[in-house]
């Protein structure tokens, strides 16, 4: 989920954007979806900027995120102390009761401590998998990430929260053929199987946030994401994240439409809205996309 990385992580998505999604998007669509009720948003809050996203847009079923992922909590400047956001799922559940709950962990030593801590208002627990310093446990070995995993659905299971996996996206062969040349991804490590992963979580999140400009290839990547889905992992919910994108290199309105409407289009559950503090104006564009009526 984060939009702040070292610079390799950073870089390894990049590489991302590059790999999975080689064509260039030659299609606009011709309308935006409107309002689908077992279609589902995610969406960060931080403060009352994010809250008012969440009245005005938001709607039964929805996830919002709270005690989000290091970097963001650390630019939020807000407490980082995980009883400061029990208090805050609390208030909003108080507010929005039609609304889902989500708490990050970057660790799981963090989700093993914290999760027998959280409040019954949290519905969902996220574990944020990455290669970075937040996540000391990583390995890309596939056997050991799936231990993990497991270790991790059967704490959120034992305590009546559901799984929500965001790992950095080494299931995609031409992903990790390109991190085996920058030296992220061992060179006799195979890539993961996304359908032996996705159906460990009672919810995966494709972070394609780097890949969105060009259309035919991210709908050709979701069509074979989804397929894969239905057949290994058919109770496991798929989102996809978008972001701005990279800081060089913003994506303008026309191709985050674009890509909405390939992700709306193709079969996934639902869309991750994802933004740091300070931006909320932007995911009130995103949401404006996916919810504005015709």
């Amino acid at each position: 989920m984060p939009t702040r990385w070292k610079r390799l992580s950073l870089w390894i998505y990049l590489i991302a954007g590059l790999t999975v999604l080689t064509g260039v998007g030659r299609s606009s669509p011709a309308h935006y979806p409107t309002r689908r009720d077992s279609w589902r948003v995610v969406i960060p809050v931080y403060g009352p900027d994010e809250a008012t996203l969440l009245k005005t847009y938001l709607q039964r079923g929805d996830i919002v995120v709270v005690h989000p992922p290091t970097p963001e909590l650390r630019a939020s400047r807000l407490p980082q102390q995980p009883e400061y956001w029990m208090k805050k799922a609390r208030m909003l559940k108080a507010r929005h009761p039609e609304i889902e709950i989500l708490f990050n962990f970057d660790s799981l030593s963090e989700l093993r401590e914290w999760t027998p801590k959280l409040p019954p208002e949290v519905d969902w627990i996220s574990y944020d998998y990455e290669r970075w310093s937040f996540t000391p446990e990583y390995k890309p070995d596939e056997a050991h990430v799936q231990r993990l995993f497991r270790e991790a659905q059967q704490i959120a299971h034992r305590h009546g929260k559901r799984l929500f996996l965001t790992p950095i996206p080494f299931f995609n062969r031409r992903i990790v053929e390109r991190a085996r040349r920058a030296g992220a991804f061992p060179q006799d490590a195979p890539p993961w199987d996304f359908g032996r992963l996705a159906r460990i979580g009672d919810a995966f999140n494709a972070q394609l946030q780097y890949s969105l400009r060009e259309s035919d290839d991210l709908a050709s990547t979701l069509r074979a994401m989804v397929a894969e889905r239905r057949k290994e992992a058919p109770n496991t919910r798929l989102f996809v994240q978008v972001g701005p994108g990279p800081q060089k290199g913003r994506y303008t309105d026309d191709e985050l439409k674009r890509a909405i409407d390939v992700i709306t289009r193709s079969g996934v559950d639902g869309l991750v809205v994802w933004f740091g503090p300070g931006m909320s104006h932007w995911g009130e564009k995103v949401l404006r996309m996916i919810r504005a009526t015709p």
